[in-house]
Order: structure tokens, then C-alpha cells, then sequence
């Protein structure tokens, strides 16, 4: 659907399964914050990259699992604290390097294998106790991480521990490292390097010789007596006598 006003209005109710035009236009003011209806229109395409409003309309109707905009209002404002879905794609594009939130959505949606974003959000704030909302949220991971791409952070995080979501690569996390908290792990990382924390994983798998995280730290267990990512760290740090962490594990 073009933002041209002299679209056919049947297209438009047909989009927004609505029976009155005039509604239909309400439904895309408010959705957007914006009180003029081409200006709405053209700020939801210009923020998604999109040059079609049912591309938009119906993408987001897959990745909520809904069929109605105003339900999908409903979901927006629970799931990530914002009052429209403009603010909802200007935050995603601040995040992001893509400037597409649509497919970042659905990235998250692939990543959790979820049904709706409402449930694999669900997952995203599980990472941590932190209290914040989701973006807020992931924005940290992105930062603290210094990971430039957090949809890649979450698609290594998967490979490198051989498993198909961001919970089942989680639960192997927190198994190696004894921590629940994905902020708590990033910082003890800091403890020991600065270098992004898939990058150390990746040497990890490389040293070991293995595919994933947990036959390698397993090695590592074997090898230095311990369990406990970390207390192993603790040993390679100390007994290398070299202030690069990363250059102290191919030492080991």
C-alpha cells in the first residue's frame, strides 16, 4: 500500500480488518502518535525502510501472532514500555546498525524459536535481574559486551555452545560459570580482559580444539583440577605472569 491519501480505502480497512474508514485512519494516528494520517504513514515507512504499509501491517501481525493493530498497541506498551510503534522502531534503530526493526524483530523471534515477540522478550529479560525494559536491556548487553551487533552476539552465543536458542545457549552459560546474571558474567570477564567475551570463547574452542563450550571446559576442569569457568581463569591468570589474558591461554 502506498502513503498516497487516495488509496483505496477498502485496501485499507481490508489491512486493518476494520469495516469503517474513518476508524481505519484513527487506528494509524494512534498507533504512530502522529496526528496528521500521511505524515503517520510515511514516518512508519521511513523508520522500517519499508515502501509498503501492508509489507509493515502484515509483517507485524506474524511476529505478534495478532490481527488487530490495537492489540499489537497493547503489546508494544506491555512488552517494551513505549506508547507507539514509532517510538518502538526509533528505539530499535538506535540500537541497531541495520536501521530495519522489522527484521530485527524477527532475528529475536528466529533466536528464541518463540511464536510472538511478547514470548521471546520474555526470554531476553530472563538473561538478567536487572530491572528495565527490554531494549534498555538488550541495549547493555550490546554495550557492556562491546559486541557492535547484538543479534551476532546472540548467534555466536548459539554456535559457540552448539545449541539452537538464546535459552539453551544460556543455561550452558550459567552452567560454566556459575552465574545467572548475564551483566555479572560480562563484568567478571572484564576482570580479566577487555577483549569481547565471544572472542574469548572462540579462542577457548580453539586452544581445546573443540566445538563447543562444554566439552572445553570440561578439558579445562581435567586439566586444572576445578570447576568453574572463572576458577580456571583465576589459575591461567596467575601462573602465566603475562597481564594479556588472551595471550595467557595459548600459553596454557
Amino acid at each position: 500500500m502506498s502513503p498516497n491519501l487516495g488509496e483505496a480505502p477498502l485496501e485499507l480497512k481490508r489491512l486493518l480488518n476494520e469495516n469503517n474508514f474513518a476508524k481505519c485512519i484513527w487506528i494509524i494516528k494512534d498507533f504512530t502518535g502522529l496526528s496528521n494520517f500521511r505524515y503517520a504513514v510515511e514516518q512508519i515507512l521511513q523508520d522500517t525502510g519499508r515502501v509498503n504499509l501492508k509489507d509493515v501491517i502484515t509483517t507485524l501481525y506474524r511476529i505478534t501472532g495478532e490481527t488487530r493493530i490495537d492489540r499489537i498497541v497493547i503489546i508494544i506498551r506491555r512488552v517494551f514500555n513505549v506508547k507507539t510503534i514509532t517510538q518502538l522502531f526509533q528505539r530499535i534503530n538506535s540500537i541497531t546498525r541495520t536501521r530495519d526493526p522489522l527484521q530485527f524483530l524477527q532475528s529475536i523471534l528466529d533466536l528464541t524459536q518463540k511464536n510472538s515477540i511478547e514470548e521471546a522478550f520474555r526470554d531476553i529479560a530472563s538473561l538478567t535481574q536487572t530491572k528495565a525494559d527490554v531494549l534498555t536491556i538488550l541495549e547493555s548487553i550490546q554495550k557492556e559486551s562491546g559486541h557492535t551487533d547484538i543479534i551476532d552476539f546472540f548467534r555466536q552465543l548459539i554456535r559457540v555452545t552448539e545449541t539452537r536458542t538464546i535459552i539453551h545457549a544460556w543455561r550452558v552459560i550459567t552452567k560454566i560459570t556459575r552465574e545467572t546474571d548475564i551483566f555479572i558474567i560480562i563484568r567478571r570477564f572484564k576482570i580479566y580482559t577487555t577483549v569481547d567475551i565471544i572472542i574469548v570463547f572462540k579462542t577457548i574452542l580453539r586452544i581445546t580444539k573443540t566445538t563447543n563450550l562444554t566439552t572445553a571446559i570440561n578439558q579445562m576442569y581435567t586439566l586444572f583440577n576445578v570447576h568453574g569457568l572463572f576458577e580456571c581463569f583465576d589459575i591461567i591468570h596467575k601462573y602465566t605472569r603475562t597481564g594479556e589474558f588472551l595471550h595467557s591461554l595459548y600459553k596454557t
